[in-house]
C-alpha cells in the first residue's frame, strides 16, 4: 500500500509540506487547494496536508466508489502527515465526513493535518479528493 501525495495549488508562492508534491497556480489570496488523485484499493490514503492556518475548509470527492467508504480525517499529533493518531472529522451538523458516493461538505474542525482515507474499497475504486481552504473573510 502506498500513500498518495497531494498536489497543492497556492496563491503566488510555494509552501512545501513533508511528503507533498507542490504545483502552483494562481488562486485568490489566502486560499489553498489540495488534490489527491486516484485513491484506489491498492493506495488507500492520502498524505496529510498542513492547512490549520486557514480555518474555512470544504472537501469534494468524485470518481468511482466500488464498495468504498472514504473518510476525511484529521490529526494534531502527526509529525509528517502519515504517522500519528487520526480521527474522522465532521461537518457543521455533526455528521462524520464519510462518503460512499461523490459529494461535497464543509469541515467543522481545524486540525493541524487533514487527509483522505478509504476505510474499505473494492477493486475498481478510483476516487479523487479536493480540499479547498481559505481565510475567513472579515466584513
Amino acid at each position: 500500500m502506498a500513500n498518495i501525495s497531494a498536489v497543492i495549488e497556492h496563491d503566488q508562492h510555494t509552501a512545501v509540506t513533508a511528503g507533498v508534491n507542490t504545483t502552483i497556480n494562481g488562486r485568490p489570496k489566502g486560499s489553498i487547494r489540495a488534490f489527491w488523485e486516484t485513491i484506489t484499493s491498492a493506495n488507500t490514503q492520502g498524505v496529510g496536508v498542513l492547512f490549520s492556518h486557514l480555518a474555512d475548509k470544504v472537501v469534494q470527492l468524485t470518481g468511482t466508489f466500488t464498495a468504498t467508504t472514504m473518510l476525511i480525517e484529521g490529526s494534531n499529533d502527526s509529525a509528517d502527515g502519515v504517522d500519528g493518531t487520526w480521527e474522522t472529522l465532521v461537518d457543521p451538523q455533526g455528521n462524520a465526513l464519510s462518503f460512499a458516493a461523490a459529494g461535497i461538505e464543509q469541515i467543522l474542525e481545524n486540525p493541524k493535518w487533514i487527509r483522505p482515507r478509504a476505510s474499505a474499497s473494492g477493486g475498481s475504486t478510483d476516487v479523487d479528493v479536493y480540499l479547498y481552504a481559505s481565510t475567513v473573510r472579515q466584513a
